[in-house]
């Protein structure tokens, strides 16, 4: 859904999106077919750079996030690109918290990570570096290579590049400390990602 109200705002896309709405312009397919296909190459490279972090989750988030785009996409009304810019900008807001929310709980109870950030995990725990700023980096290359295939940006994609790691963190350590705490599921990644 986070997803979604980014695409219909129009406001530019979240860094993955964006790179998914390149292969949609590129081989013009559906922005739920590009994710399948996306998801897809990138769940093979994340077997063989980051098997330990690749869950059920991470292959049904896989497999899932196309269709479910695609149906979201369908049921969120097109006139939400005629309300004005401060309306746009809030509701990408809120795509990028649901985005995150649903992300940080997946990752915090480790019921699979997207294979981006399972990715990031690895290299952080070879090299030390932390995560958000491997997410900042990965989510700068995507819109990058989205851009040059035809993918649109905006102040949603910049505002995406900044908080999507930073809110991970956070919400990862919100989980760890509340929700996991109480059902004696905390993790302690959950609490070293962010250092």
């Amino acid at each position: 859904m986070g997803v979604a109200l980014f695409l219909k705002c129009r406001l530019g896309s979240d860094p993955i999106t964006v790179w998914l709405d390149g292969l949609h312009h590129t081989f013009k397919i559906p922005y739920g077919n590009a994710s399948v296909l996306y998801n897809a190459l990138f769940l093979v490279v994340a077997i063989f750079v980051a098997r330990k972090h690749i869950f059920i989750g991470t292959v049904i988030a896989s497999l899932a996030c196309g269709p479910f785009l695609n149906w979201f996409d369908a049921i969120i009304p097109n006139t939400i690109t005629a309300l004005p810019f401060i309306n746009r900008l809030g509701l990408v807001m809120i795509g990028e918290v649901i985005l995150c929310l649903g992300m940080g709980l997946t990752t915090a109870t480790r019921f699979g990570v997207t294979t981006v950030d399972a990715i990031c995990f690895a290299v952080s725990e070879k090299n030390g570096i932390q995560y958000r700023w491997l997410r900042i980096g990965a989510d700068f290359l995507y819109t990058f290579i989205g851009v040059l295939m035809g993918g649109i940006i905006g102040v949603g994609t910049v505002l995406s590049i900044i908080l999507t790691g930073n809110l991970m963190v956070a919400i990862m350590r919100f989980y760890n400390r509340t929700i996991l705490k109480h059902l004696k599921m905390a993790n302690p990644l959950n609490e070293l990602r962010g250092k």
